[in-house]
């Protein structure tokens, strides 16, 4: 199962605590990151946020473009967090410098998440190739077919609440309980 489909994000919370990058962030860049990472948990591509066209503003080639691009990004999540654009805008800025996240094209991305993923589909791909017990699905069905003939059987013996007979004798014979009252 891919992570994504997951309700819950895998969060290592010894790694998270003492993540080198993350420590030299405010405490109100950590609290945009968390929701980040919600975010970026339910995104179409795991572990990354489009920038969607909408939120794009004409900037041209300059060493501003950056600058744009994190308003930009501040814009769009503002919808998502509890926060106002200038504190999202300074706490990507911040997690940005400290190497936590960064951008890629018009990806908002986190390196953990995103290999996290990959490694979740290349076992999820080679459980499908042929891992597992290819004998547990037989079983299953045998089971399940066995009690069906069960409840055939039953109904056109006497139905529910007619008496049930047995077809074969029991394997092991079994000594009566004994209830008595107390």
């Amino acid at each position: 199962m891919a992570l994504r489909d997951q309700p819950y994000i895998p969060l290592f919370v010894q790694d998270f605590l003492t993540d080198e990058k993350l420590m030299e962030c405010s405490a109100s860049a950590t609290g945009v990151y968390v929701r980040i990472l919600c975010l970026m948990h339910k995104s179409e591509t795991y572990g990354k946020i489009l920038l969607k066209q909408k939120y794009k503003q004409d900037s041209k080639q300059d060493s501003k473009q950056d600058s744009k691009l994190l308003r930009n990004f501040a814009c769009q999540l503002d919808k998502y967090m509890p926060y106002d654009i200038d504190t999202i805008e300074a706490a990507l800025q911040e997690l940005i410098e400290e190497n936590v996240c960064y951008i890629e094209d018009d990806f908002l991305c986190q390196k953990r998440m995103i290999r996290d993923n990959y490694i979740s589909e290349q076992r999820s791909k080679a459980g499908k190739k042929g891992g597992g017990n290819p004998n547990f699905v037989k079983t299953k069905q045998q089971t399940n077919s066995e009690y069906e003939n069960e409840n055939e059987n039953e109904n056109e013996e006497g139905g529910l609440g007619g008496e049930i007979k047995p077809k074969t004798k029991p394997k092991y014979d079994l000594p009566e309980m004994i209830i008595t009252e107390f």
